[in-house]
């Protein structure tokens, strides 16, 4: 069901990697950890898929649409893709 989410996700994650290792030495420390903390939300994503608990707002424990997970796979709880 999250298979087209997981990939974009993976995406995701090289790309930030990538970028982490490029601007290591020459960007503003606040970038870097903006872009670390962005790859941490992105592997922690990937762990819940891999556990079987993605898409489960950690909030309320209910299941956050499909549609508003394609938009913010990332999303820890719904609220959080509405203020996004």
């Amino acid at each position: 069901m999250y298979e087209s989410i997981r990939h974009e996700l993976l995406v995701m994650r090289d790309e930030l990697k990538q970028s982490l290792y490029r601007n290591t030495a020459s960007t503003n420390p606040q970038v870097r950890q903006y872009i670390q903390d962005d790859l941490d939300d992105v592997e922690r994503a990937l762990l819940k898929l891999e556990i079987g608990v993605f898409g489960v707002d950690e909030s309320t424990g209910t299941q956050i649409p499909y549609h508003k997970l394609s938009a913010l796979p990332t999303a820890r709880t719904e609220e959080e893709i509405i203020y996004h």
